[in-house]
């Protein structure tokens, strides 16, 4: 007996299994397109949240130094560095440890407290507070005392990050900050820092009930004694 092949009808059979798959490639993506671009618009906000969190976190930190001819006990004024034109300073010994200083009419007052201190390094920030006046002061000239190079660079700010988390607390600052930000409507974000040694400093966040976007990255940053120090700065969208 001559068996008979029905070729047509496998035919039939293999572009039926094609379209089959084929629709089910389309319904799954139709379900999980939706997803896959939220997830790209939530990674654009992060990397755009990234440069302009840490632009406003930031500040410009001017470093030089001072090598005395002699040591002396009492308080002494010298010139400012020029181009400087913040009023606030930060003085370290060679020990890095700080010692009294005041901006004075473009000068700077230097308390040494002792005659052994002849290295000074000085620290000018906007973002350091004023010291106290320390009265008057021995000026002296620049021919008695060795100034080293003077260096700018912007830096993170602790204390910047503290202002911006406390004013964020404020519902009108928030939004506000949001739309300086270019966050567009119906996307919100938090952040929380982690200084150099363990503490957490971050935004409050309402109950959440989507998924939340997180990236953490590595930063360098100067605290209110001028000390560069390594944190972490984790930004969350969602």
């Amino acid at each position: 007996m001559i068996k008979i092949k029905y070729k047509k009808a496998s035919h039939v059979g293999v572009v039926l299994s094609f379209v089959i798959f084929i629709t089910f490639l389309i319904f799954l993506y139709s379900i999980l397109e939706p997803a896959l671009k939220t997830q790209k618009d939530k990674q654009a906000i992060l990397d755009s949240l990234k440069i302009k969190l840490i632009k406003n976190f930031s500040a410009d930190l001017t470093t030089t130094s001072i090598n005395l001819e002699k040591g002396v006990v009492s308080c002494f004024e010298i010139e400012q560095i020029s181009g400087v034109s913040v009023l606030n300073s930060i003085v370290k010994d060679r020990f890095d440890n700080l010692v009294n200083s005041f901006p004075k009419s473009g000068n700077l007052q230097i308390d040494p407290k002792s005659a052994n201190n002849k290295f000074f390094k000085i620290f000018y920030s906007s973002e350091f507070n004023e010291s106290e006046n320390l009265g008057s002061c021995d000026f002296i000239d620049s021919d008695n005392y060795l100034r080293g190079f003077s260096k700018t660079k912007e830096y993170v700010f602790e204390k910047k990050i503290i202002e911006i988390k406390e004013l964020m607390a404020d519902e009108n600052f928030y939004e506000i900050f949001k739309q300086n930000l270019g966050i567009s409507i119906g996307n919100e974000f938090g952040f929380s820092f982690t200084n150099n040694i363990g503490e957490i400093i971050g935004t409050k966040e309402k109950n959440i009930s989507t998924n939340i976007y997180v990236e953490e990255i590595p930063i360098q940053y100067v605290n209110n004694e001028a000390n560069i120090n390594s944190g972490k700065l984790n930004i969350r969208v969602w």
